[in-house]
């Protein structure tokens, strides 16, 4: 029988924001997941969904796809910090025209094993239960870049996904051929910065929704919908410069990976999207270790790729 992908994420530590900063993160996840589902909608079988609380489902077609999205969604929510479960079966509970929250089996039973593990650990953060001894191996370096991750600025992030955008780790050449809602995505990065905020940044954030709440509901929406519309235009992105330059391919091979994640030019196309020179580029990329992210995280889905290939 087949067997699927579960996804269940949460957001660490959710009740230590302040109630503005938890609804505010909330939209911004909800923007998130909208594009990532429709980025993905091939291989979802059910949409990544808000389960309960801050607590995040979906069901895959197959496990590397359930990963991409996984590290997709964690580096637009840099610096708050998601933990995941990915759970690895049989999906023999259905409820036609419901929910992946409506669903059962051991695809599910999995993913909520191996988040209810990630609770327990203290160096991991995803986890991938499969019921296999080669979920050993697949979970240390589903986590290996994590340490690089936490210790990124916002610039630093912000250049990395630029890099997972234009040169896009994918299974098939029909992948992330939808520019819009990629440049959807980079613009909604690029506003984000919650849990980075410097003390003048957030006084003035303080003023701002002050001010907002003295306002009526009619005047407040218009002027949300005016601020979308002035970020997409605003976050200093050259737009016109943002596409996919080069897919970087998951086959499921172990193979060096300098050689393949390393392509030519790649501060130079980043540099002329954010308007900086590519010398400012490389510093960013090395002190935010762009590369040793990328490298790590491909190797860690060839091997869920060669691994988990039917899941």
């Amino acid at each position: 029988m087949k067997k699927y992908c579960s996804l269940i994420i949460d957001i660490k530590q959710s009740r230590a924001y302040n109630l503005r900063d938890r609804n505010e993160l909330q939209e911004y996840m909800a923007q998130c997941i909208t594009l990532l589902n429709s980025l993905f909608k091939k291989n979802l079988v059910f949409d990544v969904t808000f389960s309960a609380g801050d607590e995040l489902q979906g069901l895959f077609s197959n496990t590397v796809a359930a990963v991409r999205y996984l590290r997709l969604l964690s580096i637009l929510a840099n610096p708050v910090q998601l933990r995941a479960g990915i759970g690895i079966g049989e999906w023999n509970v259905r409820m036609e025209g419901g929910l992946s929250t409506e669903q059962d089996g051991p695809v599910y039973h999995n993913a909520r094993s191996a988040i209810d593990e990630v609770y327990r650990m203290q160096t991991q953060r995803f986890r991938i239960c499969s019921g296999s001894r080669k979920d050993v191996l697949g979970n240390y370096l589903l986590n290996a870049s994590m340490q690089f991750c936490l210790h990124q600025n916002i610039t630093q992030s912000q250049v990395l996904f630029l890099l997972e955008v234009m040169y896009p780790f994918v299974e098939e050449t029909s992948d992330f051929n939808n520019r819009k809602e990629l440049i959807d995505l980079a613009v909604t990065k690029s506003s984000f910065s919650i849990g980075k905020r410097t003390k003048k940044q957030a006084q003035e954030k303080k003023e701002q929704e002050s001010k907002k709440d003295q306002e009526t509901k009619e005047k407040q929406e218009k002027q949300e919908d005016q601020g979308k519309q002035n970020d997409r235009e605003n976050q200093g992105l050259n737009i016109a410069s943002l596409t996919v330059v080069e897919n970087i391919y998951i086959t499921g091979t172990l193979e060096e990976t300098e050689n393949t994640v390393i392509r030519k030019n790649m501060s130079s196309n980043i540099a002329e999207v954010i308007g900086t020179t590519r010398q400012n580029v490389d510093k960013i990329m090395k002190r935010g270790n762009a590369i040793f992210i990328r490298n790590m995280d491909y190797m860690a889905l060839q091997y869920i790729q060669k691994t988990y290939r039917e899941g």
